[in-house]
Order: structure tokens, then sequence, then C-alpha cells
């Protein structure tokens, strides 16, 4: 089985974040990336990921920013694994929920 990358820890933090934060108001990059100590220009990319993956939806504009596109409790790690980790299949890991 192989092991999370930098890539995963920072998604999965990533998410966590976004998680805590209240589902009605977006959470703006530089806010998750202050409070999980990633850096900015690496979340946009992972933050792009996980949008393509329809786990997060992004809100433009100037109160804009990031959101779960799903109850948290409806989240698994392998999804959050499987989308932004290249060489992950569905089978290298047990699903297990976020929250």
């Amino acid at each position: 089985m192989p092991l999370i990358s930098t890539k995963g820890v920072y998604g999965l933090t990533a998410m966590y974040e976004l998680s805590k934060h209240q589902a009605d108001t977006p959470m703006q990059i530089k806010e998750i990336s202050a409070n999980a100590n990633i850096p900015q220009n690496y979340l946009e990319q992972l933050l792009s990921k996980l949008r393509r993956a329809e786990l997060v939806k992004s809100i433009r504009g100037a109160r804009g920013g990031y959101i779960l596109a799903r109850n948290p409790s409806e989240i698994k790690v392998v999804d959050i694994l499987i989308a932004l980790e290249d060489d992950i299949k569905n089978d290298d890991f047990v699903s297990i929920a976020l929250l």
C-alpha cells in the first residue's frame, strides 16, 4: 500500500479546515492556508483537483471562497486521496468517514 504524500496530507488538512467552517459561508484560500499552514499556491492546485472531484464547491466574488460540496460525514478519506493522488486506486484503502 502506498504512503500518503504531502499532497494527500495537505488535502486532508484543507478538507478538515473546511469541515470546521460554517457550511453556508465560503472560506477563502488565504484563511485555509493560514489555519492549515499550507502554501497558498499549492493549496490552489489541491482545491482545483478537489473541485473537479466534486468534493468542494468554489464561490466567486469578493466574499467567495470554498465550501464542502456535501455534508462532512458523507466525505470519505479515500475519496479525497483518490482525487489528489495519481497512483492510488480505490482498492488500496478502507473507506473511512472524514468525521
